[in-house]
């Protein structure tokens, strides 16, 4: 959400305060348990 309001990646944590602590925790644990992430990596070489 932040890459696309700003044009920049990072942002982690930026909304926590609006989503509390309890979603936070439970948005964690259920990509914990699912074995999923939210996070895309991309290496470029030449």
């Amino acid at each position: 959400m932040t890459w696309m309001m700003d044009g920049k990646p990072g942002g982690q944590g930026r909304f926590s305060e609006l989503f509390g602590a309890e979603l936070v925790a439970d948005y964690r644990q259920r990509m914990i348990d699912r074995w999923q992430c939210d996070t895309v990596f991309l290496y470029v070489w030449k």
